[in-house]
């Protein structure tokens, strides 16, 4: 699913959108759902343009996998690493 280019990107949203749901700070949770919904409905903004990386390749993958089990572990420091690692454009 992930290497389609209309269900790739829509799991991507997806995933976001469920890591925002979780926050339990509100006023965090609030500005990333809008966040998100944003990114999602104008992807051509450039007032937001993005560096450029294909969001779709196995690394991007392997980074969103590591996202999700960073959240489960409750580990901070790797939150923030891996956090740091999902804006580096040469992932």
């Amino acid at each position: 699913m992930w290497a389609d280019p209309v269900e790739g990107p829509r799991a991507n949203w997806q995933l976001h959108r469920r890591i925002a749901a979780i926050s339990p700070n509100p006023i965090v949770r609030a500005f990333y759902q809008n966040l998100v919904d944003y990114l999602e409905a104008e992807p051509d903004d450039p007032a937001l343009a993005a560096p450029r990386f294909d969001p779709l390749s196995p690394r991007r993958l392997r980074l969103h996998l590591d996202i999700i089990a960073v959240i489960g572990s409750g580990d901070r420091r790797a939150l923030r690493e891996v956090i740091a690692r999902h804006a580096d454009p040469a992932i």
